[in-house]
């Protein structure tokens, strides 16, 4: 089974680093953005999901079974 991080504050800085990076590591990842369009513009690959924080507890409960990291890289709630 592949591993999740769920990473906050993903459309800039370091949270959007870290999603390119654990996604080019073969990690699946929900990046938590306020601003999926940015996000999705760099983070190139098919294995990153964005979602907005209001949605992401329920997104991540309904689609995996189990959470292998989650990464505060900005300061939305989750």
């Amino acid at each position: 089974m592949k591993k999740l991080a769920v990473v906050t504050g993903a459309n800039r800085g370091l949270g959007c680093s870290l999603v390119q990076e654990f996604s080019e590591s073969g990690w699946s990842v929900v990046a938590i953005t306020r601003s999926p369009e940015v996000l999705k513009a760099g983070a190139g690959s098919a294995d990153v999901t964005t979602v907005q924080p209001s949605r992401s507890a329920a997104l991540v409960h309904r689609d995996w079974e189990t959470l292998s990291l989650v990464v505060g890289g900005g300061n939305e709630e989750v």
